[in-house]
């Protein structure tokens, strides 16, 4: 009792927490037979938002046909040849951009929840460089940056813990859910902005520890997508598994990727 007591206080205590309900209730079988193509609308937003909205072009997603030849945006701004590439499809009926969601959801079901989590933060990585120069700069780390990458962080784990069959409910855009994600704010000033330099050579140990994890969480993962649509139930230990891969790999990310905290991640999974 006392060894489950301190493993929440570890999680408890450190500037990134993660926490997922465990479903007592019978899981969907049929759902989880199908997940790896349920999740391609909900992927595809997020790869969508990554696209378009990294570069600063609100609203470039919204597109017109077509006209004389010039594809253009509903503002009438002319497509950049990779909105037109993300439009086109290769398969009748499928736009491109869906193509590659779908892939990016299988790969993510293939290597495990853990290493998802990684590429995730990697799609969002340009946050990451931006917050990097503020707090290197300014020492400043602006609320309004924090709130929408804290939320942003939230709606990929809630994608991840879908395809992961942690939780049967289709990930909600804004609702956290069963999924609670919890990041302790900042404003920059208790940050250490030498530190953003050489943090990314301070997590080498935890990445090569992750990637050593890779195939047995992968394995976790298709024990759990059996179990689930076999007998109803996902065990629990495979749960537990894979939500502690899955917050290791958050908090390596808080410390060295969106840099809300100075606190070196510890080496465990509670």
């Amino acid at each position: 009792m006392s060894e489950m007591q301190s493993a929440y206080q570890s999680n408890f205590q450190y500037p990134l927490r993660l926490e997922v309900d465990y479903p007592t209730e019978p899981r969907n079988r049929l759902t989880a037979l199908f997940r790896w193509l349920l999740i391609i609308p909900i992927f595809a937003v997020f790869v969508a938002l990554g696209a378009g909205g990294g570069g600063g072009g609100g609203g470039r997603l919204n597109y017109t046909q077509p006209i004389g030849g010039d594809s253009r945006t509903s503002s009438g701004a002319p497509m950049s040849s990779f909105e037109r590439w993300a439009l086109d499809e290769s398969v009748p009926g499928v736009p491109n951009i869906a193509l590659v969601a779908g892939g990016a959801a299988g790969l993510a079901l293939l290597i495990g929840p853990g290493i998802a989590v990684t590429f995730a933060g990697l799609w969002i990585a340009h946050l990451g460089g931006a917050i990097a120069l503020m707090v290197l700069f300014r020492e400043k780390y602006p609320r309004w940056w924090f709130e929408f990458t804290r939320e942003l962080a939230r709606f990929v784990v809630r994608i991840i813990s879908y395809g992961a069959l942690l939780r049967d409910e289709y990930p909600s855009t804004d609702e956290q859910q069963a999924i609670h994600l919890e990041i302790d704010p900042t404003d920059g000033g208790d940050l250490n902005r030498w530190m953003i330099l050489v943090k990314w050579l301070l997590v080498i140990p935890h990445g090569l520890i992750l990637l050593l994890l890779t195939p047995f969480v992968t394995l976790a993962l298709y024990a759990s997508w059996l179990c689930v649509v076999i007998i109803g139930r996902q065990p629990r230990f495979l749960f537990d598994f894979i939500v502690g891969t899955m917050r290791w790999s958050l908090r390596v990310g808080a410390y060295a990727a969106i840099y809300v905290t100075d606190d070196y991640p510890p080496f465990s999974f509670a």
